[in-house]
């Protein structure tokens, strides 16, 4: 090999060098964190558009996202979280909105909704809860780009996953009020196309906040929101979306009673937030007695699991009937264990692969599939399902009726 030909290739070897170290000094320059808004990495979109991947958000976020700010400063999260403090009570229940509004419009070309997210999720666990609901809403009332725009920068699990429910409950409340059901599900359901892909808790969240949205278009009429999930044709689809709409339930229903969770054909979601029913009952479980007919008793079980250990699970008698044991046992701790996969699967997601691994191997077997990839749902719906055409086609009240005459001593505190 001649003098010359070394000489060029030993330049070209450098030149390659350059340019790889070059590249790699610019993208990691973008991975810079300032603040508590740690970047990933940008892409750019086939329409030219500049996109960029927040940790722990689902989708990328499009650079002219009017609700996102970029690199936002430390000394504006730390002035926004001394106004979480200093208005606890106006954020805590978010009762006065007026107040909440002007403080978050402050704060909005500051942070961003992004920033306020990453704020309200280092904050105190139990202010954030309806303020993360809240934050969802206010963004779409502020928003002025298209609605991914509002969807992408809502879809995150930080701050308990909440900004996404608002968000959606408020797209739905603002269909025209005579829209017919159809009119409505044919709507609703392509809110959620865009998670299709991720599937397992983040395509659930948003799932159950059409429920939420549901819920306050009718009125909490339950019943009435119900018929619009049943038009879910994938069956986990109906049940989360059933979850949605029955979370305010204890809420929003003053009777102290089984309803609506006796007449659904949903029940096992319901079930899960009549907590106070359950607890004037001792045993517990003897509460599930109350329901006629297989299929409300067993959802009735499988409500007791969500609450419950899987040990309690075994233990408790449920039936004198052994066969009826056996299945109430089944359902209960399918209960318990579905409960702990789907809170693994949503603590896991925001962490990245070498800690998601680590923090996984806590659990046991049954639960280490589903919280590594994320393929849990909220409802085994194979096995709430089995005896629902053994049903009569109406479902008749249970009988019986609590000694509290409604709920309203008990929640009364409660804004949002």
């Amino acid at each position: 090999m001649s003098y010359v030909t070394i000489k060029h290739l030993c330049v070209s070897i450098i030149l390659l060098l350059f340019i790889v170290v070059a590249y790699w000094n610019q993208n990691w320059s973008r991975k810079e964190e300032n603040g508590k808004n740690e970047l990933s990495s940008f892409s750019e979109a086939s329409d030219g558009e500049e996109y960029i991947y927040l940790k722990g958000w689902v989708h990328p976020i499009r650079m002219n996202n009017t609700l996102y700010v970029h690199k936002y400063s430390n000394k504006h999260a730390e002035a926004f979280q001394d106004e979480l403090l200093a208005n606890r009570s106006a954020f805590l229940l978010v009762c006065d909105t007026e107040t909440v509004d002007r403080i978050l419009d402050i704060y909005l070309p500051l942070l961003g909704i992004n920033g306020i997210i990453d704020v309200i999720d280092a904050a105190d666990e139990n202010m954030g809860a309806l303020l993360s609901h809240y934050l969802g809403a206010f963004a779409y009332k502020r928003a002025s780009g298209p609605l991914q725009d509002l969807i992408d920068i809502t879809a995150t699990f930080k701050a308990h996953g909440s900004p996404l429910h608002g968000a959606i409950w408020s797209i739905i409340d603002q269909m025209r009020d005579n829209s017919t059901p159809k009119e409505i599900f044919d709507h609703i359901h392509v809110l959620c196309s865009s998670f299709e892909e991720e599937k397992g808790q983040i395509l659930e969240n948003c799932l159950h906040g059409i429920g939420h949205g549901l819920a306050k278009r009718f009125d909490f009429e339950f019943l009435s929101a119900i018929e619009i999930c049943e038009m879910f044709t994938v069956m986990d689809h109906a049940y989360t979306c059933a979850s949605g709409v029955f979370m305010d339930v204890e809420k929003q229903t003053l009777e102290f009673s089984w309803f609506p969770c006796d007449q659904t054909i949903f029940p096992a979601p319901c079930f899960k937030f009549k907590r106070l029913e359950y607890n004037t009952f001792d045993p517990i479980e003897s509460a599930c007695d109350t329901q006629r007919g297989n299929y409300h008793w067993l959802a009735c079980v499988w409500g007791i699991g969500s609450m419950k250990s899987f040990e309690f699970c075994e233990a408790a008698q449920w039936s004198n009937d052994k066969e009826n044991q056996q299945l109430a046992v089944q359902y209960c701790q399918d209960a318990s264990d579905t409960v702990t996969k789907v809170g693994a699967s949503k603590n896991a997601w925001l962490l990245p692969p070498n800690k998601k691994a680590k923090y996984c191997q806590k659990y046991k077997p049954s639960i280490q599939q589903s919280c590594m990839y994320d393929n849990s749902t909220r409802f085994n719906t194979l096995l709430l399902e089995k005896y629902r055409s053994s049903a009569p086609s109406t479902f008749l009240p249970a009988e019986w009726q609590g000694t509290i005459k409604n709920h309203t001593q008990i929640h009364e505190q409660d804004c949002l």
